[in-house]
């Protein structure tokens, strides 16, 4: 067993026991990237309910995963209960930049319209929140018209 994952690629919760599915949660951030180097799955779940920013290792976590042929869920509920302009910025764009390899599937948390008009045709799942004070949110949603008309699910906190 690897850190909280177990070898066969499956994450320590019961709920979920595909051998191709790993779900990372808060406390085992850190240890994970060390783990991704022994695992091949085909999904990544980030399941994390702290502060992204109080979570040791979750940066490099990302970085990591952003160079596997790998679908990704990343689930920044924090982020999402309690927005804050633009406060999942940075972990999306890990995931997103070009030189990326993974697909980004499901993700929650809190963008910037900037960054919201740039989201990846690959998302079917889509909880975000905005805050009002973001000029850019508007144009944002009506550019991304196209890839919500296909998502599976849509929640939004604002506007």
């Amino acid at each position: 067993m690897f850190g909280n994952i177990h070898p066969r690629g499956t994450a320590t919760c019961p709920h979920h026991t595909h051998q191709d599915h790993v779900v990372i949660y808060d406390n085992c951030v850190a240890s994970f990237a060390n783990d991704m180097m022994h695992l091949q799955p085909k999904t990544v779940t980030f399941e994390l309910l702290k502060r992204p920013s109080n979570i040791p290792g979750l940066r490099e976590a990302l970085q990591v995963v952003a160079m596997r042929d790998c679908e990704v869920n990343l689930f920044l509920r924090y982020d999402w209960q309690l927005p804050r302009a633009g406060s999942s910025d940075e972990h999306i764009t890990i995931l997103t930049q070009s030189s990326a390899k993974c697909r980004v599937t499901a993700f929650s948390g809190c963008l910037s319209g900037l960054v919201v008009a740039s989201l990846p045709a690959t998302i079917n799942q889509l909880w975000l929140a905005f805050t009002e004070d973001d000029d850019h949110m508007r144009n944002a949603l009506s550019a991304m018209t196209e890839n919500i008309a296909r998502m599976e699910y849509l929640w939004n906190t604002g506007l």
